[in-house]
């Protein structure tokens, strides 16, 4: 259980509208910063008034301002397999995520799925109240073991075995 303000961080360097940025908009003027701390890294293509707004960072650097946060919330849309999410993974945050494309599959159990923008409070509250569970469910599998199911579907089992 996070006790205090929620630390929520969200992150793209794109602002094509299919990344979210209505979902970010609407979470900055309605989630209550009593309970949450929102920041925004990169490009959003919404104006944000209250979060923290970020510019795009180096690796290293991103990685070490995602470590200081409790959430990462992704509202990317019909993303195949986005980079942002697995490095917000990587770095042990729960995920809450727009239920859609990739997301899902790489979030695995470490995360929660949202498909309207009025169900992140409620969502963000379940993973405050199990964060430990969350995190501990978080699951980023290893360059060799995505190379070795890249080459047994490429191959087939048999023929790579």
């Amino acid at each position: 259980m996070i006790e205090g303000r929620l630390r929520v961080v969200a992150s793209s360097w794109s602002d094509n509208p299919m990344k979210g940025a209505e979902v970010y908009r609407w979470m900055d003027e309605r989630l209550d910063p009593a309970r949450f701390e929102f920041t925004f890294v990169g490009r959003c293509g919404a104006p944000l008034a209250r979060a923290r707004v970020v510019p795009p960072l180096a690796s290293a650097e991103l990685a070490d301002l995602l470590r200081g946060q409790h959430v990462y919330v992704t509202a990317s849309r019909e993303d195949s397999c986005s980079n942002a999410l697995i490095e917000a993974l990587a770095c042990g945050l729960p995920a809450l995520y727009h239920d859609s494309g990739g997301n899902r599959e790489l979030t695995g159990f470490g995360g929660l799925p949202f498909s309207r923008p009025e169900e992140i409070p409620h969502r963000l509250e379940r993973l405050r109240a199990h964060h430990g569970a969350f995190r501990a469910l978080i699951r980023v599998p290893t360059i060799d073991e995505v190379c070795d199911a890249y080459l047994a579907l490429a191959l087939g089992d048999e023929a790579y075995r």
